[in-house]
């Protein structure tokens, strides 16, 4: 092999790897911040000719918009919640019960947005609690852009806790999360002590890295390599390592009472996760308890919601 071949080999594969590079950067980037556009279907629904065109150019993902619900008419109060050292603030909702039992403060998933946890919130005041509906950075009212899969949103939840302590002075606080809210929670509590009084979690996956390769097993795509590989460039995006951001870890510091639901056919969260996360919880046997919901990656009080409330109930 002469030197002139040699050289073209040697370029083209360079080039092939920058090219690699920098379309799973984009995949990353737009996986992680909300942008213009329609947003893309589910994993499951697409056809062969979307996968493919998300494989090559990235998922859409535009801000999610809250959507009121003209059969619950809450008295609510639109606060906002300065976030990451006042970067951002939070739009949230208050609605205020009298003769409160408590504070339920409610966090929502990936792409969300607090008007989807309106049912659940309508609940938790038919039962006594106020509630405090809020949208992470980058979703529905809130500022910003950029998602973090709950790495961030735990400095949200540290916020809107001490927010909410302090203006309103309330002392029985329940922390409700599903999906990466709920990671978000687990998140808070590891890293920043948080001090609730009980947690009510919905299906929070496990490791970033298992989540990561759930979207590409959803789409029916090899995930080895390539889910460490989107991590590493979502990560640097962000400031962190994505490696170490898993809840199954922070669960261990949690001694707080803690109800963890899971549902049965959840194809993104897989039942082990919910098991480990359950298994790692420091809190007492009698002060913690998991409930598996006959649903997907879903609203549990929609699919199955006798039993949800029961669960709920029970437990506060």
């Amino acid at each position: 092999m002469n030197k002139k071949t040699k050289k073209t080999i040697f370029w083209t594969l360079l080039g092939g790897f920058v090219a690699a590079n920098v379309m799973v950067y984009k995949h990353a980037y737009h996986f992680t911040h909300v942008t213009e556009g329609e947003r893309s279907l589910s994993p499951e629904s697409l056809s062969f000719s979307q996968k493919l065109k998300i494989l090559l150019g990235g998922i859409s993902l535009p801000k999610s918009q809250n959507i009121l619900s003209p059969s619950i008419t809450p008295k609510r109060e639109t606060i906002f919640i300065p976030t990451r050292n006042n970067k951002y603030k939070l739009e949230s909702w208050f609605d205020k019960v009298e003769n409160s039992k408590g504070t339920v403060i409610l966090f929502h998933g990936y792409g969300g947005c607090k008007s989807s946890y309106e049912l659940e919130a309508d609940y938790f005041r038919q039962i006594g609690y106020s509630t405090l509906l809020v949208d992470f950075v980058g979703h529905g009212g809130s500022e910003g852009k950029e998602i973090s899969l709950g790495y961030h949103e735990a400095d949200d939840v540290q916020a809107v806790l001490d927010f909410i302590k302090n203006k309103y002075q309330t002392d029985n606080i329940i922390l409700y999360g599903s999906s990466m809210g709920a990671a978000s929670i687990l998140r808070a509590i590891a890293v920043y002590d948080l001090k609730a009084n009980k947690l009510i979690l919905e299906c929070p996956f496990a490791t970033m890295k298992q989540t990561v390769k759930g979207r590409f097993e959803a789409m029916g795509v090899p995930s080895q390599g390539l889910a460490e590989w989107l991590m590493f460039w979502g990560g640097l995006q962000h400031g962190f390592w994505a490696f170490t951001h898993n809840p199954e870890t922070y669960s261990k510091k949690v001694q707080t009472p803690t109800l963890l639901m899971g549902g049965i056919h959840d194809a993104r969260v897989k039942n082990w996760e919910i098991d480990k996360i359950y298994e790692n919880l420091a809190t007492k046997d009698n002060k913690k308890e998991l409930v598996w919901i006959n649903a997907g990656h879903e609203s549990y009080i929609i699919t199955e919601p006798e039993k949800w409330k029961k669960s709920i109930s029970d437990f506060l």
